[in-house]
């Protein structure tokens, strides 16, 4: 009973976000002035963040039968009481700016087509404007994100249309720049795709340069506005960032939110995609989350859309920005980490790929496959004709000819009859392997040879049999310390340092 009040409080609090609006008023053509600061919801706020978000507001007039020319007062409150629940999603990766325009009211969606069309070529008027002046004025080439819910996402794909398509300059510095478009509560149709191949839906978690849409129901509708009958979507799931019918379940759901300030629902519900594309909500029902807005059928959970997913969102915004500036997929990798290039290297190099599509793991530890694998694909995976002798190295496993290629060439060390594939690698033992990868792919592994790594307060910690390739390893920079005098070798080598002592290592091979 108190879920529900409160979820009563929660529909009666966006009833009343949807009912302050102005009073009609006579129709006016001009659009604002974006030059002047007063013009914007948000102008620049966030100056400290190095990317940018362009949010476009939701309808919030109701009042007026096809636009806002009156943009009064109590309207633009309104703006910003709508684009405060939303700026939740994007305040802490970006600098942002909102324009106030002429947009279609919520009666203009109950109009004739043509009619329809005419107040939408008003609203995105304005939108072009300004974008067009933020564009001149204030982006100066930085990391850009469009986002809109609703009407503002219709609007997002209209700037995707006119200012990212075609071959200028500045298109495809836009297309180079842009993080991702948030357009969320609207639909990508494969037929919009297609015409505009500059509009590329989500097809993953850390994807960049693309859109995000989709747009909930309960699973029971056959239309929409958002998706007519005879229409598909291209929608992305924001719990597991899939864009099939792969259910993810509500523990997944990182929190919804369902008020400006309000705290987050952790687990409220999960999503699946559905067959015309829509977002699918599972754990709730329309009778505590009902549609309010009469343009949309019971069943639809379009005013919830960002809603149910907030934190989801939240994070999400984060890690992209994150795979943007470093150009790599993963969202844990971050751009002023030490590994960073390291890691961008390997992964460019194929030698090291993620733990899955959007993750790297750095902090974790590599096993004796998994080296002996990445160093197999330096030496270009060569085929070698040799007996398995290792009785845990099944026939068919992902590392299996690396195995056999190493034991070939003696990069390992066992004689036994086990290769234990998956124990953690020790960092002595991996500068045992790296030493003989490098002297088999031809580097001067004498540089180095008589190094003193005393100088070190654990290394007498080093493996006996591991001293020689340590010292070539540390007089060659491929191997460093830790800091605070330890070199730590019997610690477990982590997947970021692995990364950096390829690349040093490589540096070793193509030394002159």
């Amino acid at each position: 009973m108190l879920k529900l009040k409160k979820m009563t409080a929660v529909i009666l609090a966006i009833v009343m976000l949807l009912s302050i609006s102005a009073y009609a008023a006579e129709p006016k053509s001009e659009a604002l002035d974006y030059g002047d600061p007063a013009s914007w919801a948000y102008f620049e706020l966030g100056k400290d963040k190095d990317v940018d978000v362009f949010l476009i507001c939701p309808t919030v007039d109701t009042i007026n039968e096809t636009n806002s020319f009156d943009l009064n007062a109590r309207l633009r409150a309104s703006f910003v009481n709508a684009l405060d629940m939303e700026k939740g999603i994007y305040e802490e990766t970006g600098r942002m700016f909102s324009p106030y325009y002429r947009q279609m009211s919520m009666n203009a969606y109950r109009i004739s087509k043509a009619e329809r069309e005419k107040a939408r070529e008003i609203a995105y008027h304005d939108i072009s404007l300004a974008f067009r002046w933020y564009l001149d004025n204030e982006w100066n080439g930085r990391g850009l994100i469009l986002a809109g819910f609703s009407q503002g996402s219709d609007m997002c794909l209209e700037l995707m249309k006119e200012y990212f398509g075609g071959d200028g300059e500045e298109a495809a510095a836009l297309r180079e720049k842009l993080i991702a478009v948030y357009a969320l509560g609207w639909a990508v149709t494969p037929e919009m795709a297609e015409a505009y191949p500059q509009i590329v839906p989500a097809q993953g978690e850390t994807d960049t340069g693309v859109v995000v849409n989709f747009d909930c129901e309960d699973g029971s509708l056959s239309e929409t506005l958002v998706i007519p009958k005879g229409q598909t979507a291209l929608s992305i799931n924001p719990l597991n960032w899939k864009t099939d019918a792969t259910a993810a379940d509500k523990k997944l759901n990182a929190g919804a939110v369902m008020g400006t300030g309000a705290e987050p629902i952790p687990a409220l519900c999960g999503a699946y995609i559905g067959a015309r594309g829509e977002l699918v909500v599972t754990d709730v029902t329309p009778s505590v989350y009902p549609a309010v807005i009469d343009i949309f059928p019971e069943g639809s959970y379009h005013i919830y859309d960002y809603m149910f997913f907030f934190n989801n969102l939240k994070e999400n915004v984060a890690a992209r920005t994150t795979a943007w500036r470093t150009g790599m997929p993963f969202k844990d990798v971050k751009n002023d980490a030490w590994y960073k290039d390291y890691v961008k290297n390997a992964f460019e190099k194929e030698w090291i790929n993620g733990t899955s599509a959007s993750t790297f793991s750095p902090e974790l530890s590599l096993s004796r496959a998994q080296l002996v694998t990445i160093l197999w694909r330096m030496a270009g995976a060569p085929v070698v004709n040799y007996a398995m002798q290792y009785a845990d190295v099944a026939a068919d496993e992902w590392y299996t000819e690396a195995v056999r290629w190493a034991a070939s060439e003696k990069i390992t060390d066992m004689t036994g009859s086990e290769f234990r594939p998956g124990d953690s690698l020790q960092r002595d033992e991996a500068a045992f392997l790296l030493w003989n990868a490098a002297k088999l792919l031809g580097a001067d592994v004498s540089v180095g040879e008589d190094t003193n790594i005393l100088s070190y307060d654990d290394a007498l910690a080093v493996h006996e049999g591991y001293a020689s390739a340590v010292q070539w390893a540390v007089g060659a920079g491929v191997m460093q310390g830790i800091g605070q005098g330890l070199l730590a070798p019997r610690y477990w080598l982590t997947r970021a340092q692995t990364a950096a002592m390829l690349q040093r290592m490589n540096a070793c091979l193509t030394a002159e």
